[in-house]
């Protein structure tokens, strides 16, 4: 069910909020729409926002991504403050010299074994940066166009059901087996090399979204 914000708050004061319950009874079996809907509502509760800066510890900067991990730590992406952690009492900060790929990320995802990825954001404004990086909880590992991926700036990072990872850049769609990559262009029957996103249906077939259809 929706939440409705009631009103605007401003940081760390109190805020209100109400859910509103919307149910129907099934349709007929000859498919007539039943006019019997209607709301209820289902109350109201108080909280408060509460602001992270640079006084707990964060270096500051644009936020692109946040995740929650297996774990329970919260993963934030920024543009170019590198990539910060937060257990629930303290933070944590990578940067490109703790061996993350750029200073900028823009997507995280945890894969099936725990692996965390970063995808690089903007990569360009720093020619000799870029690319995904992963990290085991130990180490980082960083992947670039040196190693097949298709460009060093990436859009979406997604694990399909067999557990393939697949890489959505500027300049086709990466795949990547944990072993050996593979890229798709528009020589392959994509409708842009551009890929911003991807979805896999209950059939198990990718859909690619670009700018050209998909």
């Amino acid at each position: 069910f929706p939440a409705t914000a009631v009103g605007e708050s401003p940081p760390d004061s109190p805020i209100q909020w109400r859910f509103e319950i919307y149910t129907g009874y099934p349709q007929p079996a000859e498919g007539r729409v039943s006019p019997d809907i209607k709301t209820e509502l289902a109350g109201r509760a108080k909280g408060r926002f509460r602001k992270y800066d640079a006084s707990d510890g964060l270096p500051g900067g644009q936020i692109n991504d946040i995740i929650q991990d297996q774990k329970g730590n919260l993963w934030f992406a920024t543009y170019g403050s590198g990539v910060w952690r937060f257990d629930g009492h303290s933070w944590t900060t990578w940067t490109k010299r703790d061996g993350l790929a750029d200073e900028s990320a823009g997507y995280i995802l945890e894969d099936r074994d725990d692996n965390l990825w970063f995808a690089s954001y903007y990569s360009s404004i720093n020619r000799e940066s870029g690319g995904v990086s992963r990290y085991d909880g130990l180490n980082w590992k960083t992947y670039t166009t040196a190693d097949g991926l298709a460009h060093n700036d990436v859009n979406v990072i997604f694990q399909d059901r067999a557990g393939t990872l697949w890489f959505e850049t500027l300049a086709g769609v990466s795949r990547y087996d944990g072993t050996t990559w593979k890229t798709f262009t528009t020589r392959d029957g994509l409708p842009a090399n551009a890929v911003q996103g991807i979805f896999q249906d209950a059939e198990g077939d990718l859909w690619f979204a670009t700018r050209a259809g998909a």
